[in-house]
């Protein structure tokens, strides 16, 4: 079974019932936190999740999260499960394969397709596509 990954630190009890259940409902075991060794991880067995919208307080702890998982290869995909606001934690935007919201037509896709790069507002409505950043030689 795949696990997934909440990098969140900060999120209410609903929103962790919230996401647990989204997960798990697409056959997703979920891990609240880092894998003890997530560089012996692939991405056919992991994925991180980034619940938006982020709390202030977990700017760093996600961007460090998100950068360990995409610098072993692992997505690292946002899911809206409030429209509070529509910034992305520059974690996602830095390494983040996906954004959509929970109740999206997308979401499965996005879960399971490593190809799918969709990009939503919390409302649901596509937002531009981030640049993939690429390594100059």
């Amino acid at each position: 079974m795949t696990k997934a990954h909440v990098l969140n630190k900060t999120l209410s009890s609903e929103d962790r019932r919230a996401i647990q259940d989204i997960l798990e409902a697409r056959r997703f075991e979920v891990v609240f936190g880092m894998p003890a060794d997530f560089l012996v991880l692939s991405g056919s067995d992991a994925i991180g999740v980034i619940c938006l919208p982020a709390a202030e307080a977990d700017s760093e702890l996600l961007a460090e999260r998100a950068r360990d998982f995409a610098g072993v290869g692992l997505r690292v995909i946002g899911i809206w499960l409030h429209d509070e606001t529509e910034d992305l934690p520059t974690a996602l935007g830095d390494f983040g394969s996906a954004v959509v919201t929970m109740g999206s037509t997308e979401l499965d896709r996005v879960l399971h397709e490593s190809a799918a790069a969709v990009w939503e507002r919390p409302g649901g409505a596509r937002r531009a596509d981030q640049p993939t950043p690429r390594n100059k030689c």
